[in-house]
């Protein structure tokens, strides 16, 4: 997308920051001023677009509006650390992810390119942990269904 929401530009410019960087975004013909490597993945089914988010080192999802992102949710799952802005609450039951993938400054490319480049030097780490708070949280949402339906 390319509404105010998401903020891409101030994404993709923070990500053009991170030496040697390779940025997939759905169209990158939107981004050509930035002279940098930026790759279109064009549009995808579901399953075709999680494999893309499965491929990547680090993705974004800062977004002014959502609070639950889904690319951020699926992302995490997938092992994948995803930076989100601090109105999410995707991560409160987990401070350590909290602090690591919140963005407080999403109008700040050099900030944003800082935390991406932490995030990368503990990506390894933070890919099992992100994998096994998903799986948690599965289910908790569980056990909540459960507990509604019974009640």
């Amino acid at each position: 997308e390319n509404g105010f929401n998401k903020n891409l530009h101030n994404q993709v410019c923070s990500a053009s920051l991170v030496n040697k960087a390779k940025i997939y975004v759905s169209d990158a013909t939107v981004f050509s001023y930035l002279n940098s490597d930026i790759i279109s993945i064009g549009k995808k089914t579901h399953h075709e677009f999680l494999s893309v988010l499965s491929q990547m080192d680090i993705n974004l999802h800062l977004s002014f509006s959502e609070s639950w992102g889904q690319i951020a949710s699926e992302s995490i799952a997938l092992g994948v650390p995803c930076l989100v802005s601090a109105n999410t609450n995707l991560l409160d039951d987990n401070i350590y992810l909290k602090q690591k993938l919140t963005v407080f400054k999403t109008d700040s490319p050099v900030s944003i390119a800082n935390q991406i480049q932490e995030v990368l030097k503990e990506r390894d780490e933070l890919s099992r942990i992100c994998q096994s708070y998903i799986e948690q949280l599965n289910i908790d949402a569980e056990l909540l269904l459960n507990e509604f339906i019974s009640a």
